[in-house]
């Protein structure tokens, strides 16, 4: 290879590096939990979440994910004033399913519907996570929003991390 070859080939490998922002260049941030706080099928120990421009992709870990036991949730908030929230819900049914679905609260109550797109990928086990995908045409929600994981058995919360504000990448 010659001197000059070697010189492009370095200087590509660094505007590939450093110049073109990619997928990964979303706003990313993660919120820690305490571990045992909470039982351990419900104990959430990490949530996180990438804001892209197109979607919104949250992950929330716990302790020990069954696959059969709780609901597991991300919740955004559009502003502090807690004007409106929407829920991202799986939870496993009888019928051997899960089912993801979207709950929007506002100040006229509480609303559920589907939007295609939207899903939940479940991975049980020892840490295990549930990673939810939600396209931003499903949600009227701003650029930076509030936001939060959490897991609940028979509908009550049993554990959810704090709240942390993430803007759009």
């Amino acid at each position: 290879m010659s001197f000059r070859c070697f010189v492009v080939s370095v200087l590509a490998v660094a505007c590939l590096s450093w110049g073109i922002p990619g997928a990964a260049d979303a706003a990313t941030r993660t919120v820690k939990d305490r571990s045992g706080e909470a039982p351990v099928q419900v104990d959430v120990v990490r949530a996180k979440l990438a804001n892209r421009d197109d979607r919104l992709v949250a992950t929330v870990r716990l302790r020990r994910l069954q696959a059969r036991v709780p609901n597991v949730y991300v919740e955004f908030e559009a502003d502090a004033d807690n004007a409106w929230t929407y829920m991202f819900m799986s939870s496993f049914w009888r019928n051997g399913k899960y089912r993801t679905y979207i709950a929007y609260e506002d100040a006229l109550g509480f609303n559920e519907y589907q939007c295609s797109g939207t899903k939940a990928r479940w991975n049980p086990g020892r840490r295990g996570t549930v990673k939810f995908t939600i396209p931003r045409e499903c949600v009227g929600l701003p650029a930076t929003v509030d936001f939060r994981g959490g897991a609940a058995i028979e509908g009550e919360v049993a554990d959810r991390t704090r709240r942390i504000t993430v803007a759009q990448g």
